[in-house]
């Protein structure tokens, strides 16, 4: 792997769910890690636009879902030097899952569980859940995570030095 760029020593960067700024310094394990976290999140639904028309909400929980054991693969192979605090690749990263994914999670992998066990054989998965009197409130908020995620994305996206 190359060296971090001279000019990525420091950067400061926003974070999502009210974590504020932080400046971050690099080093080649923050790098590729803030790298792999960035192409596991912008490519995940957490960060592209969700078709309420054809998307399940359920296949969004399991992407976010996902995501815990992804980073934690990530941080476990990057190692220590990643880091725990507030202003480090790890502990942004360990910030974001359980201050903005774990919440949400726990909120509507729940909800939406329940309104599943009560399908029938007798309609899909996509109508049933069409059907779920909670949908527009979870698209509201599964859109606000994604805003928060962005940011969380964009702020990767700084710290691996690809930013454009």
């Amino acid at each position: 792997m190359k060296k971090a760029p001279a000019s990525l020593s420091k950067v400061i960067v926003g974070l999502p769910f009210g974590m504020g700024k932080v400046e971050w310094t690099s080093d080649q394990a923050g790098v590729k890690a803030a790298w792999s976290l960035y192409v596991e999140f912008e490519t995940r639904i957490v960060t592209q636009p969700f078709d309420s028309s054809y998307g399940l909400l359920s296949e969004a929980l399991d992407s976010l879902y996902k995501l815990f054991e992804v980073t934690r693969k990530i941080l476990r192979e990057a190692g220590p030097s990643v880091g725990c605090s507030k202003d480090s690749t790890g502990g942004i990263a360990i910030g974001v899952l359980n201050n903005g994914i774990r919440p949400f999670l726990t909120k509507w992998r729940s909800e939406l569980k329940r309104w599943q066990e009560k399908k029938s054989d007798t309609i899909s998965y996509h109508d049933h859940e069409m059907n779920w009197p909670l949908r527009p409130e979870m698209e509201k908020e599964l859109e606000s995570l994604q805003f928060e995620l962005c940011t969380y994305s964009k702020a990767l996206s700084e710290m691996s030095g690809t930013h454009k």
